[in-house]
């Protein structure tokens, strides 16, 4: 009788060795992993980007061509109308917004009459030329 071999058999235990021993590394990288994790909830810290708001400002400044410490150069002068341009047109749209809203005579200016309330009346007589709407 022939003694054929499985497919995936083998005389040698090398498989085997590198099956268990990949098996105990990942192991242990979750071992490690829950560690760190039961550590931070522990702890009930959220880990952050080290300095980022800071390093966020010192950008700022070195980009700012208003700046007496920066150099200006072409690039500087660029973003600063790129910067500026934003911020006037704020401005230009929140006067904008001011000046129409000044001028409107449709605006509603309205008071409640509560007819069980002595001092209503008296109040509704006196400031009827600024009203244009009464509510009941």
């Amino acid at each position: 009788m022939n003694h054929t071999f499985q497919i995936f058999q083998t005389q040698t235990k090398k498989r085997w060795t590198r099956v268990k021993w990949t098996s105990r590394i990942i192991g242990i990288v979750i071992v490690f992993l829950l560690f760190v994790t039961v550590l931070a909830v522990i702890n009930a810290t959220n880990p952050s980007l080290p300095e980022i708001n800071d390093r966020a400002k010192v950008y700022k400044a070195i980009l700012n061509p208003n700046n007496k410490f920066s150099l200006s150069s072409v690039q500087n002068k660029k973003y600063k109308g790129f910067k500026d341009f934003p911020e006037k047109k704020q401005i230009e749209d929140s006067v904008k917004r001011l000046t129409v809203s000044q001028n409107k005579t449709s605006l509603i200016r309205s008071a409640f009459y509560t007819p069980w309330n002595k001092a209503s009346l008296p109040d509704l007589i006196k400031n009827a030329d600024k009203l244009n709407t009464v509510l009941p």
